[in-house]
């Protein structure tokens, strides 16, 4: 399992015993199985489940190759969450979907959360210029970004991507852990708080820089861990005193001498090089190599960002 979710470069067509592990952590995380072997594996190498996204596009691109049995469970636990209430964030980009009761119900003070939702698009888009995610339709209610707080587990958020709306476009949503207690290195608002720079980052990756106009598949698997590189760091560029990302850079600094490639990395433990190119260069360098991604593999792009 360890191996199948560090590796940043999976086939197409997994082997039965990946798809299988594949399963069994997707399942895990959703609370519908339970393995205190797996739970274990967890705690040793957290990272694994930090962010749902790869776990995620994995699934989806692999889905037609799961037994009719496992197809039937993953397709009902990748739809949206179906939570009682829903509150819009101030500046009325966000919707958020929330329970009181419950396993899903949320473990932190709402209003700073939707303080926290509107001070990440305050930076990630008017500050440092990205284009919005696009527009999900009516997907959620309405056509504001959704934002579904549910039991997760240990993993800290997951982006789901859904439809094809343009050539490097994909609409998504989001799901965050609902109290971020037992399990998790960050606790709390504070951890929501970084989550949501992450994975809104994810979100604006997603929508407006899919790779290789690829319509089976949004994100290049060779490329997966350009994505949490950059998620990472965005969660110390929004949220500078809340440092989660510190927890992760153990498992580069115990092999400093690999390549960025080396699939012992996540990507989770390599945010401190975008940390260190903006502190050097600014934030223009880390930009420039989002908006070569749709054509050019991240290496390439970071090479020509210079």
């Amino acid at each position: 399992l360890i191996l199948l979710m560090s590796s940043k470069i999976l086939p197409q067509e997994l082997s039965k015993v990946e798809l299988d592990s594949l399963y069994s952590l997707f399942t895990f995380i959703k609370g519908v199985n339970t393995s205190d072997r797996l739970q274990k594996q967890l705690q040793e190498n957290p990272a694994i489940t930090k962010c749902g996204m790869e776990i995620v596009n994995n699934i989806k691109k692999n889905l037609q190759f799961f037994s009719t049995e496992q197809q039937n469970v993953l397709s009902k636990l990748l739809l949206r969450p179906d939570l009682p209430n829903t509150i819009v964030s101030p500046n009325g980009f966000f919707r958020v979907h929330y329970t009181t009761v419950g396993n899903d119900a949320i473990g932190y003070d709402l209003n700073q959360l939707l303080s926290a939702l509107d001070s990440t698009y305050s930076f990630e888009i008017n500050f440092l210029g990205y284009p919005v995610p696009p527009s999900d339709g009516s997907a959620g209610g309405d056509d504001k970004y959704d934002i579904y707080i549910v039991n997760l587990g240990n993993t800290y958020g997951i982006t789901t991507w859904e439809d094809y709306v343009g050539i490097t476009n994909w609409s998504s949503f989001i799901q965050i852990d609902n109290d971020f207690a037992d399990g998790f290195n960050t606790h709390g608002i504070n951890a929501a708080q970084v989550t949501l720079a992450h994975e809104f980052y994810h979100a604006i990756q997603l929508g407006n820089y899919a790779q290789y106009n690829n319509t089976a598949n949004p994100i290049r698997g060779i490329d997966s861990y350009f994505f949490e590189i950059s998620s990472t760091s965005m969660e110390e560029f929004v949220f500078d005193d809340v440092d989660d990302y510190k927890y992760y850079i153990r498992y580069y600094f115990q092999n400093p001498e690999n390549a960025i490639l080396n699939t012992s990395f996540s990507g989770y433990d390599l945010a401190i090089w975008n940390i260190y190119l903006q502190k050097n260069f600014g934030f223009d360098i880390l930009k420039n190599q989002w908006e070569q991604i749709p054509t050019t593999p991240a290496i390439k792009a970071i090479a020509l960002s210079f």
